[in-house]
């Protein structure tokens, strides 16, 4: 849900969506390196086929194919992958509703600067 909001840049659900992650997760590291993903060796195989799979959805959403269905399916059933397409497009329409509104960040997560 960071990088979708990070996609539309919804300064309100990043900060939020921070906070909830490091809040369930604690993985700061996760959190910080999001946007370069692709770069960092810290995800595993499953959330790098996840955080493609919300891109594709959030940048293209018209272009997932059965390439990347066939990639989700290495690592997750078809009903998680009903699951997480239902939560991309909730976080797609929150963060876009969000942005639209100009709503700010609240200061929930005070993660390092962007690079």
């Amino acid at each position: 849900s960071i990088r979708i909001a990070q996609l539309n840049g919804c300064f309100f659900c990043i900060d939020l969506n921070s906070f909830n992650f490091l809040r369930a997760a604690g993985q700061q590291e996760k959190a910080t390196q999001i946007e370069r993903w692709r770069e960092s060796e810290i995800y595993t195989p499953a959330e790098r086929a996840a955080l493609e799979y919300a891109e594709t959805m959030t940048e293209r959403c018209a272009s997932v194919g059965d390439a990347e269905i066939a990639t989700l399916r290495e690592f997750f059933t078809d009903d998680e992958i009903t699951g997480l397409t239902a939560w991309i497009a909730f976080q797609n329409m929150s963060a876009k509703f969000n942005a639209a509104l100009g709503a700010e960040e609240h200061g929930f997560c005070r993660l390092p600067p962007r690079e």
